[in-house]
């Protein structure tokens, strides 16, 4: 199999035995690095102006097809206003205008009459939009590439709304409003998603929830399977029913979920590492032989580790994972603004050298 295939990332996501090589496999790169790879003003281009957009799209799937990767990631979320963000300088060497993250403490919907209240999201017009970005998206990708759009998830989404803390105090004095508002959250990510699933380009879904910390789940486990896995069962069976799998990213230790992930919900593989608590190589061990474990090259190593002992990390996490197949290297979380992008190329250079299958 030369040059970029899907079928060579599909066989990892099937668990249909070892490819030619390990694929890679990225859920995005932030647009600083993007642009610092192709040198293509991509922070600069206006994308609600369809020229700019289309050349966004063109730039990123040659990018992605140089790179080696077999397909080109799309964001496909949707947007769920929100306020409850705060900012700070972002001292990357590339930075973003701003650094922005959730501020826990509270949210938009406190009570019942604010979930009519809430502006949300037209499920009719987002799938219109981005069924016309996979169209842009795959204009310019080779004939044996495709697309794996990726959306956030109903917990993350809910949490952001109602607020951290609030949503874990609400499971308990007001649960109703946590099923509620999941519900309409899980409502409009099942309507366009299932479009998009459908799309003949579209080679998977990447579903991201964020569920944990370093130290384990957010919440109890009976709490997940109670309010959020229902939900996120539902979403996976509506791209399983189009034939295509489907990849969890989920930041945190998630041991004490991963049966209910991999029996229940039914996910096909698992992103998102951290050496630190829960290692891709642990996890290869645990579950590799029920679903296919992708990335694991730590962020902070990407970001601060030298370049000797960074080649030798990336060597010993593939011939752990690479084994039997079911593995794709990338990094632990995403490519983000302040990784060193010497490591991010070596990373990919030991994976084009030292990732063959040779009895292939």
């Amino acid at each position: 199999m030369n040059g970029s295939n899907f079928k060579r990332l599909e066989t990892v996501l099937r668990l249909e035995g070892e490819p030619d090589r390990v694929p890679f496999f990225e859920i995005y790169m932030d647009k600083e690095v993007m642009e610092a790879l192709s040198g293509e003003p991509l922070t600069k281009l206006d994308q609600t102006n369809m020229l700019q957009l289309n050349l966004y799209f063109k730039v990123v799937s040659k990018l992605y097809e140089r790179l080696g990767y077999d397909y080109v990631p799309l964001r496909a979320s949707p947007d769920f206003p929100r306020d409850n963000v705060k900012f700070a300088a972002d001292t990357a060497a590339t930075p973003h205008s701003k650094r922005e993250w959730l501020d826990e403490q509270q949210g938009l919907i406190k009570n019942h009459e604010d979930i009519d209240k809430y502006a949300w999201p037209d499920p009719e017009k987002l799938t219109e939009t981005r069924l016309d970005h996979v169209e842009l998206q795959t204009k310019h990708l080779s004939k044996d590439m495709k697309v794996i759009p990726y959306t956030s998830g109903v917990f993350e989404n809910v949490s952001r709304l109602i607020g951290t803390v609030p949503l874990l105090q609400k499971i308990y004095v007001d649960p109703k409003l946590v099923e509620e508002t999941s519900m309409r959250v899980a409502a409009t990510i099942m309507k366009y998603i299932d479009t998009v699933a459908e799309h003949e380009m579209v080679g998977a879904v990447i579903y991201n929830d964020d569920m944990g910390y370093t130290t384990g789940p957010m919440m109890s486990p009976n709490n997940f399977r109670k309010f959020f896995f229902p939900w996120q069962k539902r979403i996976v069976e509506t791209v399983h029913k189009h034939g295509k799998p489907v990849v969890l990213h989920s930041c945190g230790k998630l041991d004490v979920l991963m049966e209910d992930l991999i029996e229940t919900v039914k996910i096909d593989a698992k992103h998102s590492y951290q050496d630190e608590a829960y290692p891709v190589t642990k996890y290869k061990k645990a579950y590799g032989d029920r679903i296919a474990l992708l990335g694991g090259i730590d962020v902070d190593k990407l970001s601060r580790m030298k370049t000797s002992p960074f080649r030798k990390y990336v060597k010993d996490v593939l011939q752990q994972c690479m084994p039997g197949g079911g593995y794709a290297l990338g990094s632990g979380n995403t490519v983000t603004n302040y990784v060193k992008l010497n490591n991010y190329r070596i990373m990919l250079e030991i994976g084009k050298k030292y990732g063959q299958y040779h009895n292939n």
